[in-house]
C-alpha cells in the first residue's frame, strides 16, 4: 500500500510547462499529462501530474489530480476549488465525467509517455493503454483476492456440516409419485405390469388410466398409467433435513430430488441445493445465515438464490419441502424447540412446508404445540402460515385448556375437532356461542355443506335455529330450479335464498307485520312473498330516516365515482330513487331505505355513461366489501359489468376509508 503522507510531498511536478508549447492551445485536448519517476517510501512510483488545459494556458500549472502508482497499487491526490485536498480510489479512465478520460488527454512531452512505458515494461500497448491495462490487470487481481477469501470464508463456514443420514436418498425419492405401467388390453380384467417403486412384476385389476392403486408388493399407492398413452413422465420435489452442527447451532438442508423415464426404468437423482443455519439460545434464534448451491462455479455461496423475478416460481429457489422426521428428536433435545410438534404437523398433512415460519411461529405463539397435540391442525396451521396480527387470532394463548383457548363451551371440542375447523369458522361458532345459541353444532354443520358465510345471526332473531334450518331444506328443494326472467338461476346457492329470506324478514319487520305469527315468517313461497312485500314497501318519511339517508352519502361525498368503458357508478339522492330502482327493475332493493339512514349499508346505482337516468344494476356496500350486485329480476352480472366491479373495487373502493357501517 503507498504512504499517502510520503506521497503529498511529491503532488507538485518539479518541471514547469512552457507558454510556447502549442499543446496548451490543443482545443482537441482536455488534460495534459506530466510524469515523473520518484522514491518514495524505498518505492520506486510513478507520479501522473494531470493539468486543465486551460488552466494551464492561464499559466495556472497546478495539476487538478496527482496519481502514484506503484506495482501493486494507485491512489489519486484531488483538490477542489476551495483549495482542499482529498484521495481517491479511481482508475485513470474514471478520474473525468467524461467516458473514456484517455481520449482527451495527451502526454505533455514524448519523454514522459517513454517514462510511463517503461516503468510498466509493456511491450504491446502503448502511452495511456499501457497504464489502462496495468489497472485493469490490479483491479482483477484485486477482486479475485476477495473472492478467494470470500470462498474460503463460505468453505470453513461449511466445515461443520455433518453427513446427511444414512437412507436418505430412499427416503427422498419416496416423496415423488409411484406409477403402474402397464399394455392396455381390451375387456381383460387383471393385467401385468411394473411397479416403479419397488421394480416387482404385479397383477392388478379394474384397471383404468389415471386412476390410483396398490402395489401388492410394496404397498405403495401407485398412479395407473398405460404404455401406450403415458407420454413424457418426469417429477420433482424438495425436501427439507435438519441437522445440529453445533450446540447451539442447526442447519436445515434443502435437497432436489428429480425423476423421470426411460422405459419401465426410473432415472433418479437427489442433490443438495441450500443451507439455512440457525444460530440459537435458550430464549430462541439469535442469528441466521442462508447459503446455496451454484452449480456452475461448483461452490457454496452466501446469501439467497438469485432469481429472475420473485413474482415467478423458480423451482431451484424454493425452499418449502418435505420433512425429514426421523433424527428430529435428537436434533430439538437441548434446544428451545425440544417440544417443538414439527413432526406430528407434517405427518398430518404429509405436503412441502417452510420449517423456518413453523419454528419461528412455535418460540412466538405458547399454544401451538397444544394445538396440534390434541388435534386442531388446521388452527395450527392458520397461527402459523395465515396470521401476522395478533388481533386477528381467536384464540386466548393464556389459556390452558382447549375450551378455553378456543372459547367455546366444553362440549363442543371434540365436535370443533371433527370437522378440523380453521380460524374463520372457529370465528363464526364463537359468534354461535356468545349468543348462546342451542343447536349451534347442527347449524355449523349444515352451514358448512352449503357454503352459507352471513346473515345467519340476523335472521335468527326471529326464530329457533332448527325453525330456520327446516324452513330453508324445505324451500331449497323446490326453488333451486327458478329462473329470473332473463333465464338466469335466482337461486344459485343456498347463500342467496338465506340472503333474500333475511331481506324479506327484515321488510316485514320494517312495515310492522307481526313477526311471531307464523304466517309471516315461514310463507309457503318465498320468493312471491319477497317480491309482494318489495312491492308493497314504501319510504319512510319521518325526519329522522331522512336526516339519516343524508348524513350516509353525505359522510363519502363523491370519493366512490368512478367511471369505465361506458359505465359509471350514481349516487342516489332521496329514497325514492332506491325505491323506484326495485320497483324498475323488480328487486327488493326498496327495502334498504332505513339499513341505509341506520349506516348498516350503503346503496349505489351502475349506470351507462349515454343514459344515466335509467336503471341498469344495483350495487350494496357493506364495510368496504361489495356485498351484491343484482340487475333486472335479481339478474347476475355479465362479463362487462363484473370487469367495472373489479376495476372500481380495485381502483376506489378499496382505498376509500369510510364508515358505512
Amino acid at each position: 500500500m503507498l504512504n499517502k503522507k510520503a506521497c503529498r510531498e511529491f503532488a507538485a511536478p518539479g518541471a514547469a510547462m512552457s507558454m510556447d508549447s502549442g499543446l496548451l492551445h490543443a482545443e482537441q485536448v482536455k488534460y495534459i499529462v506530466q510524469t515523473a519517476v520518484r522514491i518514495i517510501s524505498h518505492r520506486k512510483t510513478l507520479v501522473l501530474y494531470i493539468h486543465d488545459r486551460e488552466h494551464a494556458a492561464q499559466e495556472d500549472f497546478r495539476p487538478i489530480w496527482t496519481m502514484f502508482h506503484s506495482k501493486d497499487g494507485y491512489i489519486t491526490l484531488a483538490g477542489n476549488e476551495n483549495g482542499k485536498t482529498f484521495w481517491r480510489t479511481a482508475s485513470f479512465d474514471n478520474l473525468g465525467k467524461d467516458w473514456r478520460f484517455a481520449r482527451y488527454c495527451a502526454f505533455y512531452s514524448p519523454e514522459d509517455q517513454e517514462r510511463l512505458e517503461r516503468y510498466f515494461h509493456d511491450g504491446i500497448n502503448k502511452g495511456f493503454d499501457a497504464l489502462i491495462q496495468a489497472q485493469s490487470a490490479m483491479k482483477a487481481q484485486r477482486l479475485e483476492k476477495r473472492l478467494e477469501m470470500r470462498r474460503q470464508k463460505v468453505q470453513n463456514r461449511m466445515a461443520c456440516v455433518p453427513p446427511l443420514p444414512r437412507g436418505w436418498q430412499s427416503w427422498a425419492y419416496q416423496t415423488l409419485p409411484a406409477y403402474f405401467f402397464y399394455d392396455y388390453e381390451k375387456k381383460q380384467k387383471s393385467v401385468k405390469g411394473i411397479c416403479t417403486n419397488c421394480g416387482h412384476e404385479v397383477t392388478l385389476s379394474g384397471l383404468k388410466y389415471n386412476a390410483k392403486g396398490t402395489c401388492p408388493h410394496c404397498k405403495r399407492e401407485l398412479t395407473l398409467k398405460s404404455r401406450g398413452r403415458r407420454g413424457w413422465i418426469e417429477n420433482r420435489d424438495t425436501c427439507q433435513i435438519i441437522q445440529k452442527t453445533a450446540p447451539d447451532e442447526m442447519v436445515i438442508r434443502i435437497i432436489k430430488t428429480n425423476c423421470y423415464y426411460i422405459g419401465d426404468m426410473p432415472r433418479k437423482e437427489a442433490y443438495e441445493n441450500a443451507r439455512l443455519f440457525i444460530q440459537f439460545d435458550k430464549n430462541g434464534p439469535t442469528h441466521w445465515e442462508e447459503f446455496y448451491y451454484n452449480y456452475s462455479e461448483k461452490c457454496w455461496k452466501s446469501g439467497a438464490r438469485p432469481v429472475y423475478s420473485h413474482w415467478n416460481y423458480n423451482y431451484e429457489a424454493d425452499i418449502c419441502g418435505h420433512v425429514y422426521c426421523r433424527n428430529l428428536p435428537e436434533v430439538f433435545e437441548n434446544t428451545p424447540w425440544r417440544y417443538c410438534p414439527l413432526t406430528e404437523f407434517y405427518q398430518r398433512f404429509h405436503r412441502p412446508m417452510a420449517v423456518i415460519p413453523f419454528l419461528a411461529a412455535y418460540l412466538k405463539h405458547p399454544r401451538l404445540e397444544h394445538l396440534v397435540k390434541v388435534g386442531f391442525f388446521s388452527l395450527a396451521r392458520d397461527l402459523v402460515y395465515g396470521h401476522d396480527s395478533q388481533n386477528e387470532i381467536p384464540l386466548d394463548q393464556t389459556q390452558n385448556r382447549t375450551h378455553r383457548i378456543l372459547q367455546v363451551r366444553a362440549e363442543d371440542v371434540d365436535f370443533l375437532r371433527g370437522l378440523d375447523i380453521d380460524f374463520k369458522t372457529l370465528k363464526t361458532y364463537q359468534e354461535y356461542c356468545w349468543e348462546n345459541l342451542k343447536d349451534r353444532q347442527e347449524l355449523l354443520s349444515w352451514q358448512l355443506e352449503y357454503g352459507v358465510e352471513r346473515d345467519i345471526l340476523e335472521t335468527l332473531e326471529y326464530m329457533t335455529v332448527h325453525k330456520l334450518l327446516k324452513y330453508l331444506d324445505a324451500q331449497y328443494l323446490y326453488m333451486k330450479d327458478r329462473k329470473t326472467p332473463t333465464g338466469t338461476p335466482r337461486y344459485r346457492n343456498m347463500q342467496d335464498l338465506l340472503s333474500e329470506y333475511r331481506d324479506y324478514l327484515d321488510m316485514c319487520n320494517g312495515q310492522d307485520y307481526n313477526m311471531r305469527s307464523s304466517f309471516v315468517l315461514y310463507p309457503r313461497d318465498l320468493q312471491k312473498s319477497h317480491d309482494k312485500a318489495a312491492q308493497n314497501i314504501k319510504a319512510q318519511k319521518d325526519e329522522n330516516i331522512q336526516r339519516g339517508f343524508q348524513s350516509a352519502y353525505a359522510h363519502i361525498g363523491n370519493s366512490l365515482d368512478f367511471e369505465y368503458k361506458g359505465l359509471k357508478i350514481v349516487r342516489p339522492n332521496t329514497p325514492d330513487e332506491i325505491i323506484r330502482e326495485g320497483n324498475v327493475l323488480h328487486h327488493c332493493v326498496g327495502g334498504y331505505v332505513k339499513r341505509i339512514a341506520q349506516k348498516k349499508c350503503l346503496i349505489l346505482f351502475l349506470r351507462r355513461s349515454k343514459n344515466e337516468a335509467k336503471p341498469f344494476y344495483t350495487i350494496e356496500v357493506r364495510h368496504r366489501r361489495i356485498v351484491q350486485v343484482r340487475g333486472q329480476g335479481n339478474q347476475d352480472p355479465t362479463h362487462t359489468v363484473q370487469d367495472f366491479i373489479d376495476h372500481w373495487k380495485r381502483e376506489v373502493l378499496q382505498a376509500v376509508v369510510y364508515e358505512a357501517a
